[in-house]
């Protein structure tokens, strides 16, 4: 390893350990890949709450950070002197200094916000008096409130290998519910129309509309995101007849089901701006033939069907 490396690792370890002698009303769980010492949380904690470390309110401080380049993100909570726990809180940065500053100022509203919380009433002691009605029912906790899911939004390009006899790109377009662990979504794809012969003077033309639902489970690795989803497919296909004397050329549209999964992933590039890519299939449930002069098959349906999708991927 290098000698600058050893040194930044260096850094990080006496900073926390420094910083957990100094602070003996709270200790500091400082957990990180890169190297990003505490420094920046810890003057920016103390700046907003104007107070030393030791001096806050809490046992413990836990802060996970992760990231590189322009791509930061960070994890706080705290336990308090009663021995709770907080639920995480959680923010992205483009940079150490800037994501750590964060994980401050909202750690420092928390415990504010606690300190500021009345207290519980003492209990009345029991006297002649006639029974008062019941006090109402206290709030509940604000920490351990969990934030609903993020709706991400997409756009890019899909690939299918055989719905319509050819490889075939297409737009796509998408919205999902993410929970974190898993995501549900709905896209919808218009493929280029596609166009061959069937025989040496007639051929058929193809257009494919694709919606779908999909769920998947997403694997919270970093700096990638893998995913393996499953979904359900019910695809438009219209034909018509193309060529010299074809005695029935009338548009024709066929309706195909099909079970879709997919192995992908998600590749940061900058705050809320992720590349989405997945290889997958379609394994068709149901079958159609397109049919134009004395009975003869011009397309069938497949029974499996190659896909591939490229997309940006915006979360608000």
């Amino acid at each position: 390893m290098r000698r600058g490396g050893l040194q930044g690792w260096a850094t990080v370890v006496v900073a926390v350990l420094s910083w957990s002698r100094l602070a003996a009303g709270a200790s500091l769980s400082w957990q990180t890949e890169s190297r990003c010492p505490p420094d920046e949380f810890t003057a920016q904690l103390e700046a907003s709450t104007e107070r030393s470390v030791a001096e806050l309110p809490a046992s413990e401080i836990k802060v996970t950070l992760r990231g590189s380049g322009t791509v930061w993100q960070a994890e706080v909570t705290y336990v308090d002197q009663g021995g709770l726990e907080s639920a995480p809180r959680s923010m992205e940065g483009g940079s150490c200094a800037d994501v750590s500053k964060a994980a401050a100022v909202a750690l420092a509203l928390a415990l504010t916000e606690d300190q500021e919380a009345p207290a519980d009433p003492p209990e009345a002691e029991e006297t002649g008096a006639p029974n008062e009605p019941p006090a109402p029912e206290k709030p509940i906790d604000a920490r351990k409130k969990k934030p609903g899911p993020r709706v991400p939004l997409l756009a890019g390009l899909t690939l299918d290998t055989s719905l319509l006899g050819i490889p075939t790109l297409g737009g796509v377009l998408g919205v999902g519910l993410d929970f974190g662990v898993w995501e549900l979504g709905l896209r919808g794809a218009a493929l280029v129309p596609s166009e061959f012969d069937t025989t040496s003077a007639t051929g058929i033309r193809l257009q494919g509309y694709l919606t779908g639902l999909f769920g998947c489970a997403v694997i919270q690795a970093w700096p990638l995101r893998p995913r393996v989803c499953l979904g359900y497919d019910l695809d438009i296909v219209v034909g018509q007849g193309v060529g010299e004397g074809l005695a029935n050329a009338q548009e024709q549209t066929a309706l195909w089901h099909a079970l879709t999964p997919e192995l992908g992933a998600l590749i940061p590039l900058a705050r809320r701006l992720d590349l989405r890519v997945g290889v997958g299939a379609a394994f068709g449930l149901s079958k159609s033939r397109f049919v134009f002069d004395s009975g003869a098959v011009a397309h069938e349906l497949p029974s499996v069907s190659g896909r591939g999708d490229i997309a940006l991927q915006w979360t608000p």
